[in-house]
């Protein structure tokens, strides 16, 4: 049974710590994070390693962008630059 009360939430994670590994501003392009982020984990995963990449942030902050890109615009997304 799985408990998602907020006090043990709060309890299990208050001693955790997060890392970021790197961060880009409103100047990074896609192509930028695939080069840095994505193709690291391509190269991994074809050694045999589990790998994920998911998009976190705040609403409107351009996680759908990043992934899926604009192709109307000719701004390939991570999903389309990791597939090629």
């Amino acid at each position: 049974l799985l408990n998602l009360d907020k006090k043990s939430i709060l309890q299990n994670t208050s001693n955790k710590q997060i890392q970021f590994h790197f961060a880009f501003n409103e100047n990074s392009d896609n192509q930028q994070i695939y080069d840095c982020c994505i193709q690291p984990l391509i190269d991994s995963a074809f050694m045999g390693a589990k790998v994920s990449c998911f998009a976190y942030g705040q609403t409107g902050s351009g996680k759908t962008y990043t992934m899926k890109g604009d192709m109307e615009k000719g701004v390939p997304g991570l999903y389309y630059l990791g597939a090629r």
